[in-house]
């Protein structure tokens, strides 16, 4: 047998402190705080490098993966044995139409059926609609899932506030075809706490729908079936620019709320623990996203071990979904790219499902193609890419161990402030948490204007010759055939749901039993529902606005203007000098207005004053920018700028740079604003396309 290698003698030890001296040396006199370590939006700041010593203290370092806190993973085997489930969203409206996609993706590598229905509830004044399946009775869903063997799969449904009346239609699906309950996984839940923070209302008292997750917990319960039935969803949140230790937080108050609101109506702690799914969106912030999805099964861990929930009997069913926040309607193909670090994050993190989003979601209802594009991000991450093969592949990471702390700390702190305030739904309606959700989003969109953050085809490297497609997306609506039904025993049925909901007994079969007379969802819904929708609850709603909208409404305001005039709006580049003198600001010059869909013309380097002078008398643009080196301008800004502006008096000119102490001799000179890396993008692209009569 030979000898082990020394490999220290060929590469002696180098120590932090021997790191950080060698850092500084190629600084050269910059400060390293400012320019290695990274403030974020959790609450702490990123270091440029990791050591031992930074995660000595953790305790979860000992555990192995499906013990203890479940910080490494839920099952001791990782993915190796059963990976990550594939749950591509479905909002096909028309039932044929569905069961044909439905097969389709199933045969194509997806093994979760994750189904989104718009019941098209109305009560009142208030409707809540989404789009999705309008199939709204039991014949239309059997229609819908016709040859889909649904003990085989797993079953993910988004109901909204019509939830029980969809558990009542699967519930009678399966009756109707002798299917096992307890061979049917998968969630089947509601989150009012999110849908009243996302439309400012809901369209029946809170109480009221917290009784319907008991009744169909209990029902779960009592029927051996393991579907989960306490949803706890953060897509609203995270869409409205909240950062991940606040997603965490409001997870957190949320499920202690869904708990002891399911306690108070006499369902089993232990029995709860089982039922619970978390929904999560999912960032491109590779290793916060990492961190998070790790953080948030450390959190819940704590949170059940105080409900009386012994360690050992603790798990968590954590489905992920691809963020909406930073997707962009131009350049859609980059969705693709952020749609896969997200992806890869979520599942190195630990996601028990994924929804991974089609590229083009914002801008048109999705083809085959984008779906088959988005299922297969997943499909090469399995299979290619082996993600299924090593068990917690995060371990031991000294900069993801330290986030997922960092982040558990941060989170549980923001989830005791929740609670100082009286939990969830103080904090909603007092605006306490749409305020601090407001405040990350600020500072985002801040970042995203000054261009501090990149999102790329949007604030840096825009494709000049795009042109956007509406960014107004809905799925068409088809008639929905009316269904088979049996008028008499339908009414006698919602009668009898109706009497059991005022005597507080068994809603479920009851509504079971209106569902396969032929009762729609709407039916059943307003049966159990029948109260008023006058007087219910409100609170500020939080805005679902991505971070680029407000980009893209610059550029789509030019392509009004384009489309009115003949042109976009154009700015003449002059370039001063030879180009190899200045490229770099050049290029970042034009990069800037681009954004806005301003035409750049820039194609000519000139080489003296009097040709540029000379140029921009014989042109129609009414606004100049000057590009060169500093040098350069120290000769040539102030007499060619008072020449401009003798020539065209009401141009607009700027000059790319920082005036620093010729500011005030330029201004006097015609110079009227000047572009550099601290301008804010937005806000100056804003004002001048306003000054060009475009806004």
């Amino acid at each position: 047998m030979s000898e082990p290698i020394d490999l220290q003698g060929d590469f002696p030890y180098s120590s932090y402190q021997d790191w950080r001296e060698a850092a500084v040396k190629l600084l050269k006199g910059a400060d390293f705080e400012q320019k290695l370590v990274t403030p974020t939006y959790e609450g702490f700041s990123l270091q440029p490098l990791y050591q031992p010593a930074d995660i000595k203290d953790l305790p979860h370092l000992q555990q192995y993966p499906a013990h203890g806190n479940n910080v490494r993973a839920v099952n001791a085997s990782g993915y190796k044995l059963q990976a990550w489930g594939i749950a591509q969203e479905k909002k096909v409206s028309d039932a044929k139409e569905l069961n044909q996609h439905l097969l389709q993706s199933l045969e194509r590598g997806e093994n979760v059926l994750h189904l989104v229905f718009d019941s098209g509830i109305q009560q009142g004044t208030f409707a809540w609609h989404q789009d999705g399946f309008q199939g709204n009775s039991l014949e239309s869903f059997q229609t819908a899932v016709e040859q889909v063997n649904l003990d085989w799969i797993s079953l993910h449904f988004q109901g909204g506030i019509a939830t029980l009346p969809i558990f009542a239609l699967l519930f009678a699906y399966l009756q109707e075809k002798k299917l096992p309950y307890d061979q049917i996984r998968g969630v089947l839940g509601m989150d009012p706490l999110s849908m009243l923070a996302e439309q400012g209302q809901l369209s029946i008292p809170l109480s009221q729908a917290y009784d319907d997750i008991a009744q169909m917990t209990q029902f779960a319960i009592a029927q051996g079936s393991p579907l989960k039935t306490v949803l706890i969803q953060t897509y609203g949140y995270q869409n409205a620019g909240c950062s991940a230790s606040q997603e965490l937080g409001i997870a957190l108050a949320t499920g202690v709320e869904y708990l002891r609101q399911l306690l108070e109506r006499g369902i089993n702690a232990n029995d709860l623990a089982d039922r619970v799914q978390f929904s999560c969106s999912v960032g491109s912030n590779l290793f916060m996203e990492i961190a998070k999805f790790r953080a948030l099964r450390v959190l819940w861990n704590q949170v059940l071990v105080h409900f009386g929930i012994a360690e050992k009997d603790v798990s968590l069913s954590i489905h992920a979904k691809t963020s909406l926040w930073n997707k962009t309607i131009y350049d859609p193909q980059v969705n693709l790219l952020r749609a896969t670090t997200e992806a890869f994050a979520a599942i190195i993190g630990g996601c028990t499902s994924l929804h991974v989003g089609t590229h083009d979601e914002l801008t048109q209802v999705p083809s085959e193609f984008s779906h088959r594009v988005a299922r297969n991000i997943q499909l090469v991450l399995q299979e290619e890419c082996d993600l299924t093969q090593v068990i917690d592949p995060a371990g031991g990471s000294y900069c993801i161990e330290w986030l997922t702390d960092q982040l558990a700390q941060q989170g549980w702190k923001i989830f005791q402030e929740i609670e100082s305030v009286g939990g969830m739904l103080p904090a909603l309606q007092s605006s306490f948490l749409q305020e601090k959700i407001s405040e990350i989003a600020t500072k985002k969109r801040t970042n995203l204007e000054k261009r501090k953050d990149v999102l790329i085809g949007t604030n840096i490297y825009a494709d000049s010759t795009e042109r956007s497609k509406s960014s107004a997306v809905s799925m068409k609506s088809k008639q929905v055939p009316t269904p088979k039904r049996k008028e008499s025993e339908i009414q006698q049925s919602l009668q009898e749901l109706q009497n059991a909901s005022k005597e507080d007994s068994n809603q479920v079969q009851h509504a079971i039993n209106a569902s396969q007379f032929g009762a729609t969802l709407a039916e059943i819904f307003q049966a159990l529902h029948p109260e008023s929708s006058e007087n219910l609850l409100t609170v500020a709603p939080l805005p679902q606005k991505r971070i680029a909208e407000d980009m893209e409404a610059l550029r789509q305001a030019s392509e009004r203007f384009e489309q009115k005039f003949g042109q976009p709006p154009q700015v003449l580049q002059v370039n001063l000098g030879p180009s190899r003198q200045y490229r770099l600001r050049a290029d970042w010059t034009s990069g800037f207005f681009e954004v806005g869909g301003i035409q750049m013309h820039k194609e000519h380097d000139f080489l003296d004053v009097n040709e540029a002078l000379s140029a921009v008398k014989r042109s129609d643009h009414q606004a100049i920018i000057l590009v060169s080196d500093d040098a350069t301008y120290a000769e040539s800004v102030a007499n060619l700028a008072h020449a401009i502006k003798e020539a065209k008096p009401q141009c607009y000119l700027m000059v790319a740079g920082n005036g620093g102490e010729q500011t005030r001799v330029w201004h006097e000179a015609g110079v009227d604003e000047f572009v550099n890396v601290r301008t804010n993008n937005y806000h100056f692209l804003n004002q001048l396309l306003q000054h060009m009569g475009v806004l």
